[in-house]
């Protein structure tokens, strides 16, 4: 897991920009607690709701799959509940009208249990992922895909399978998202550089077409996206560290 957040309400939708990640979401609100998954994004989402407590666990890329008894190309784009997913197990204080620091132990006891269980999905391909997303974390330029296939000794074919099964992107998608996360991480770090500088720093060709970018991902040019904070209310919990997938 990236990390673990308890946000409290009244929360009056759920926000996310496009991320190679997954989220499992435990949502109070009406008297209940429901269960559920994001799957990664390939474009910003906003689902208004009616929350008076959430439990957020975000997962690193390719760090869900064995969870959730799919490959995860199922859940891109995806907004699922976690009770269809596990067909019926029981599921943890759905009961429960409001989520506290006890319950996000109990989530993530939950999830070890299910690790243990050895009822995962497991597929072959994930160890090649793991390693093309490494080695996307340690470059400095993102590579073309033809290029980061043949750099861990497999075809283009046998990537983007592999990303499907475990990530929920193809490798195309997921390189421009990290680079369209790059840029973004960029300007939060740095409001005054220029975009000029930040399109050449993260590897787009121009600045308009870092501007078109940001546009058909998320709908809002990079200015206002930075300025956005309804925009970054869930997104900006999770800051990237030294691990991260960008």
């Amino acid at each position: 897991m990236k990390g673990v957040r308890l946000v409290r309400g009244p929360i009056g939708a759920y926000e996310r920009l496009p991320h190679g990640e997954v989220e499992l979401i435990a949502r109070a609100g009406d008297g209940a607690t429901s269960l559920y998954v994001s799957g990664a994004r390939a474009t910003a989402l906003r689902k208004p709701t009616a929350m008076s407590s959430a439990i957020v666990i975000r997962f690193h890329a390719a760090g869900a799959y064995p969870f959730f008894g799919v490959p995860m190309r199922a859940l891109t784009d995806r907004f699922l509940s976690l009770d269809e997913l596990w067909k019926g197990e029981p599921l943890p204080f759905t009961e429960k009208s409001d989520v506290t620091a006890d319950d996000v132990a109990r989530l993530v006891e939950t999830l070890a249990r299910r690790l243990a269980s050895g009822r995962v999905y497991d597929p072959a391909t994930a160890r090649g992922a793991r390693r093309a997303l490494r080695r996307i974390r340690e470059m400095p330029r993102l590579p073309q895909v033809v290029d980061l296939a043949s750099d861990i000794g497999a075809s283009e074919r046998q990537l983007r399978r592999a990303f499907d099964d475990v990530v929920g992107l193809s490798p195309k998608q997921y390189l421009r998202i990290v680079r369209f996360r790059r840029a973004l991480a960029a300007a939060r770090r740095k409001p005054r550089t220029s975009w000029c500088a930040i399109a050449a720093n993260t590897g787009y060709f121009d600045q308009a077409h870092l501007i078109a970018d940001f546009r058909a991902l998320t709908g809002k040019t990079p200015n206002a996206l930075v300025l956005c904070d309804r925009g970054r209310r869930w997104d900006s919990r999770y800051r990237p560290d030294k691990n991260d997938n960008f």
